[in-house]
């Protein structure tokens, strides 16, 4: 009887040693790269900082952009409040101006379209 009972927990271990052994394969068989943040060279469009463990997303691909200064919650809804809006600066013919970014679909809507500077900051709700 116990030799029974025996063989049943050593199979049970060794299911669970083999599950684990497979989260661990799977868990490094990542095709995320992980890079030094704030090197000169152009990171991907996703990473993991090497430092911090945390994976990173790009949210923008073109041109120079910029969040504002402090970080004010740049963060608000759409008009029919059904999605998430980043707001943040970015470059046209080397003009800032102000743009939206949905973080659900990630279309960007470009709100100013002035000549100057453009300067301030956003609060959105928290």
């Amino acid at each position: 009887m116990c030799t029974m009972w025996l063989c049943g927990f050593q199979n049970s271990v060794r299911w669970m040693g083999m599950c684990l052994l497979l989260g661990v394969l799977l868990a490094c068989e990542s095709p995320v790269p992980v890079l030094e943040t704030g090197g000169d060279t152009p990171l991907p469009s996703e990473w993991v900082d090497a430092t911090t463990g945390h994976r990173l997303r790009r949210l923008t691909e073109t041109g120079d952009t910029r969040s504002f200064y402090f970080h004010n919650q740049p963060f608000l809804k759409s008009a029919d409040g059904e999605s998430d809006l980043m707001v943040y600066y970015g470059q046209v013919d080397e003009v800032s101006q102000l743009f939206s970014l949905n973080l659900q679909t990630g279309a960007v809507e470009q709100l100013t379209d002035q000549p100057g500077r453009k300067h301030g900051e956003i609060l959105g709700e928290q």
